[in-house]
């Protein structure tokens, strides 16, 4: 199979996933006419299946904020097996300008 057939391949072919074996994931989200939260993901060893807690959400909302949370990870993740592939957004600039608007608003109201 030629590389460009193996990429054809891929991109007609979505991946599946066969098995999760532990998770913790605490994971904060905003959306636009929705509001915001928090968002965490417990492995149920006695079951074998996960568990989030969903705050009342729709199961469609949950796979939108889990979609949302991958594309998050995937573009600030550093992949350890390609340590040349730098991450498209610098996650520590990103805390410390989220940290900096933080302030700001708190000074605006008065809190600091």
């Amino acid at each position: 199979m030629t590389p460009e057939e193996r990429q054809a391949l891929r991109d007609a072919n979505s991946p599946t996933v066969h098995a999760l074996f532990s998770a913790y994931c605490y994971v904060g989200w905003s959306w636009k006419g929705c509001g915001f939260g928090q968002l965490s993901i417990d492995f149920e060893p006695d079951t074998g299946k996960p568990e989030i807690m969903n705050e009342r959400m729709t199961r469609d909302s949950v796979r939108k904020i889990l979609h949302a949370m991958a594309d998050f990870v995937a573009d600030r993740a550093v992949l350890s097996d390609n340590p040349e592939d730098i991450p498209p957004i610098d996650f520590i600039a990103e805390q410390k300008a989220s940290q900096l608007e933080y302030d700001e608003q708190e000074r605006i109201h008065g809190r600091i």
